[in-house]
């Protein structure tokens, strides 16, 4: 849906977007940051680190500012009662406790993390023979 509008709208880089698009799809929910809601604060997000994954901050900071942008595109669900959750990733964040997944492409994992797994852990971990093509853009 997000793909269709910025077609549609023509003065956002596409080309962004549908890598965006192929990053959060390619690694899942598992993939992405561990959430957990602080007491009072539930429309807060505290984003847990995932030391396997490769940095991507900068791309859910794009994501985030659009959501701002744009909040009808990303919630399917509507109605009282439903409040947009902000994200707040802290510096010294917490680890997340969840499994590493299996079955990413290379370029999802930090290289330096990954360098570290002993060769079982490597083969454990089923890295995808599938190409992933990381990509930079100017993201400001």
């Amino acid at each position: 849906m997000v793909i269709r509008h910025i077609e549609d709208q023509g003065d956002m880089d596409l080309p962004q977007w549908k890598f965006l698009e192929e990053l959060v799809c390619g690694l899942g929910q598992h993939g992405m940051s561990s959430d957990k809601t602080d007491g009072d604060e539930h429309h807060i997000i505290r984003v847990r680190r995932k030391p396997w994954r490769r940095n991507i901050e900068r791309q859910l900071a794009m994501i985030d500012g659009v959501k701002k942008q744009w909040p009808l595109l990303f919630f399917r669900r509507q109605g009282p009662g439903r409040q947009d959750k902000l994200r707040d990733v802290l510096e010294n964040r917490p680890v997340s406790k969840s499994p590493t997944p299996i079955g990413l492409p290379l370029a999802m994992f930090d290289r330096d993390w990954y360098k570290a797994r002993t060769p079982y852990a490597k083969r454990s971990l089923q890295v995808s023979e599938t190409q992933f093509i990381w990509k930079e853009f100017d993201w400001e």
